[in-house]
């Protein structure tokens, strides 16, 4: 099946305009631009019906208007990617310089021209995070994180792997090495030990002049050297 073909106002003009010249019959000029004879007719009868609009003035308040309506589209489009732009930019903004706690304080709930979604959007946080209400703390879990507060006071150098072996064997606490540290996380705790980067220069304790530099080595020196 072929494809219907489609005729802008240009170019259907232009066929009308051959047709009012009578050089060719109808048939003739459907048959060379493809087009039914009766499609023709109907497009020369509109063609002729409407050529008094050509000279009124309202086909030129048309075209003002529209050419009106054409700028202010140009211009809202125009500021609403600015819009869009420095939205974009306040959000990051507010982003890096407040917290997340901060930003979830200025969420309003009882604002009507901002729903929680947009505002939690425009302020980059999760939505379903503002109704989360934390679990409150069982008594297990307190009398744990005492028995793990008199232990850290007794032994600082227990990590979290030494603090569990410790409440599973000794207390009998039948708890795993996760919530282990979960808890001590919370509890802002953890086990002191040599910390990284230690071999780095810069360090004053582990720096050792170079006794030699500068000497020549040709005979025996109070080192105790000899080249």
């Amino acid at each position: 099946m072929e494809k219907r073909r489609h005729f802008i106002p240009e170019q259907k003009a232009k066929i009308i305009i051959e047709v009012l010249r009578e050089e060719k019959t109808l048939n003739e000029i459907a048959a060379e631009y493809e087009v039914h004879p009766n499609q023709l007719s109907r497009w020369k009868a509109e063609f002729l019906s409407n050529a008094g609009r050509v000279f009124s003035k309202e086909t030129d308040d048309t075209e003002k208007a529209k050419q009106s309506f054409e700028k202010e589209k140009d211009e809202l489009l125009r500021q609403i990617g600015q819009l869009s732009y420095e939205v974009t930019g306040l959000k990051k903004n507010l982003a890096s310089n407040k917290s997340r706690k901060e930003r979830m304080k200025m969420i309003e709930n009882d604002n009507k021209r901002l729903s929680i979604s947009k505002q939690a959007k425009l302020l980059n946080i999760n939505r379903q995070s503002l109704y989360y209400k934390p679990a409150a703390i069982t008594d297990e879990e307190e009398r744990i994180k005492r028995l793990i507060d008199v232990l850290y006071t007794a032994h600082p150098e227990l990590g979290y792997r030494k603090m569990t072996i410790f409440l599973n064997k000794c207390l009998d606490i039948h708890i795993n090495r996760k919530r282990t540290r979960r808890y001590m996380r919370e509890m802002g705790i953890h086990g002191f030990c040599p910390g990284p980067n230690l071999s780095k220069r810069l360090h004053g304790k582990y720096l050792y002049p170079y006794l030699l530099r500068g000497l020549k080595l040709t005979t025996q020196t109070r080192y105790g050297l000899s080249i």
